[in-house]
């Protein structure tokens, strides 16, 4: 994960120094001397300089001591109240961060820098930080999320220097594409991966890059050639990258050329000249001593000679990846223990930072309370004088409030009295079913009377009249009285509406307006559900709402 890392385009907006301290820097190879000469500053924007290039010195063998002094860059930044240093620091302890991995943080710094840069309308610092996000999401394998900051940053560098003649974006602008194509190669766009790392090539051409671009560019359009099978176009690029490495005297890049070549001889069968390759590119491995090519490579020579049936091969290699994995993975477990060391130094730090901020604002906190004190004095003071007024005004609410309590127990009785009225409305629709029920019984017992026993016939006779006399015939009238009772001018006002209303449609009316449903309608007055949706459209037409949105018992509900 380092090596791709490394790989990816971060803008490092170098800084010159002034006079001596410059040549001083020049001077200075390792972070000993560049400590060494820390202490013969005097000036904290000088100090925020060196602090900077001591944390890149350790950023590849010291996590920790290159957090602290891009950690101390920005603390001594802050102090000179400089917003070209501050930037400069914020942006480079995203740089720190994001090479430890520490991606949340390193995107905490690169917003700073670009909320600093937007304050100053800079087009050109928002695409450096435009950049860098993409390039954390891109190492998050966010892809969408780097390609939209990535194309942003194209433009605004296009905005920003229209006519192409800044000699640093000129010099960056293969990294950016080179960036750009790896998005587009993990999102499966291949054609416009490639693109962009032709068009990378050209740049870089025009530029005069140095040979680490060009070896980057045309190694991924061979890697990405060879994913695509497209294997007459995948050996040149390679083979390209592979001299320019070797020019540059860069092994670890000749080792990884040798490791795509080498697949590419396996995938095209010339068995021979992949066990060639894939050998050179874990010797190369070994004299860079990175675990992570030996781990990559010798797993690569493990498949390569298992698919030979050469099993003694297959099992050295196999040993030798598990040797290399284990290695790694403590490697990387050693890293991830300082990153959640730093992580939690950072937030530690952060937590510190709020104790102060807390603390400094009690004290202002503290300052107003005497303020407000001496200003409450003043105010009971003149409250004093006004003590009376406040009692009659108190008097007043008082009253106020008695009458609200007065009003709501009115309500409450109110609301009580109209529940036991519609209990008692319930009640009595229960029993005009129950007269319904009775009713159809003593019908069905008439009408079937002749298929009984003559003997029998004088009994069922007397069943029936029985249950005439059980039937409450004035059951519809005592409901009339009860709904009434809840809802007092309900018919009147229903009748100046439509005065031809029959008794049926002012019962469903009553119904409706008791929020009933069809169904349950339906099922109190022993029709079907069907004769009742026919009897609301009657009712709708009567109550002249057929051409209205209005629901039949929205409209009898605002009746009362």
């Amino acid at each position: 994960m380092q090596s791709f890392k490394k790989s990816l385009f971060l803008f490092l907006i170098l800084l010159l120094f002034n006079g001596s301290i410059s040549n001083k820097l020049v001077a200075a190879h390792d972070p000993e001397s560049l400590l060494q000469l820390f202490e013969t500053l005097t000036d904290d924007s000088a100090k925020v300089y060196l602090n900077v290039d001591i944390s890149r010195a350790y950023s590849d063998n010291d996590l920790k001591l290159s957090i602290k002094y891009a950690d101390e860059a920005l603390k001594i930044a802050k102090k000179t109240r400089n917003p070209d240093i501050i930037a400069f620091a914020v942006f480079n302890a995203g740089n720190a961060y994001f090479f430890q991995g520490i991606y949340d943080k390193a995107i905490q710094f690169y917003y700073d820098y670009l909320n600093i840069m937007r304050e100053k309308d800079s087009k050109r610092g928002i695409a450096f930080a435009r950049s860098n996000l993409a390039a954390v999401k891109l190492s998050m394998k966010s892809y969408q999320e780097a390609k939209i900051d990535l194309i942003e940053t194209l433009k605004l560098l296009d905005e920003a220097d229209p006519n192409k003649t800044d000699t640093l974006v000129q010099q960056q602008m293969p990294h950016l594409l080179n960036n750009m194509g790896i998005i587009h190669q993990n999102l499966g766009n291949a054609d416009s991966a490639l693109h962009y790392y032709q068009l990378g090539i050209e740049l870089a051409k025009k530029a005069k890059s140095d040979d680490y671009v060009f070896g980057n560019l045309y190694n991924n359009i061979g890697s990405l050639q060879l994913s695509e099978k497209n294997y007459d176009l995948a050996r040149e690029p390679i083979q390209q990258a592979l001299r320019i490495r070797q020019k540059d005297n860069n092994l670890a890049g000749q080792a990884s050329s040798h490791d795509f070549l080498a697949k590419y001889y396996q995938e095209t069968g010339q068995n021979d000249s992949a066990m060639f390759h894939f050998l050179k590119a874990y010797n190369l491995a070994k004299v860079v001593a990175s675990t992570e090519l030996k781990t990559r490579i010798s797993e690569n020579l493990y498949i390569y000679f298992k698919k030979q049936n050469n099993l003694d091969s297959a099992l050295k290699y196999h040993e030798l990846y598990k040797s290399h994995d284990d290695s790694l993975n403590r490697e990387n477990t050693v890293k991830e223990i300082t990153r959640m060391e730093l992580t939690t130094s950072f937030q530690e730090k952060e937590n510190l930072q709020r104790l102060e901020q807390k603390k400094r604002e009690l004290r202002y906190i503290i300052m107003g309370v005497v303020l407000v004190l001496s200003l409450v004095i003043f105010i009971l003071l003149f409250m004093l004088s006004q003590n009376r007024l406040r009692r009659m005004r108190l008097a007043k609410a008082n009253e106020e409030l008695f009458s609200r309590n007065y009003e709501l127990e009115k309500q409450n009785l109110e609301k009580e009295l109209e529940i036991k009225n519609k209990e008692l409305t319930t009640n009595v629709m229960y029993l005009i079913r129950k007269n319904e029920l009775i009713k159809q019984i003593a019908e069905e017992l008439t009408a079937n009377s002749q298929a009984f026993k003559k003997e029998n016939q004088e009994l069922i006779r007397r069943i029936v009249r029985d249950l005439d006399k059980a039937q409450q015939s004035d059951i519809w009238d005592e409901f009339e009285i009860r709904f009434q009772q809840v809802h007092n001018a309900f018919y009147e006002k229903l009748m100046q509406i439509n005065p031809e209303l029959s008794l049926n449609e002012r019962r469903l009316c009553a119904f409706l307006r008791l929020n009933m449903t069809t169904k349950e309608i339906a099922s109190i007055t022993g029709q079907s559900v069907r004769s009742i949706e026919v009897a609301r459209t009657r009712l709708r037409k009567k109550l002249n709402l057929t051409n209205s949105d209005t629901s039949l018992s929205d409209f009898l509900s605002r009746i009362d």
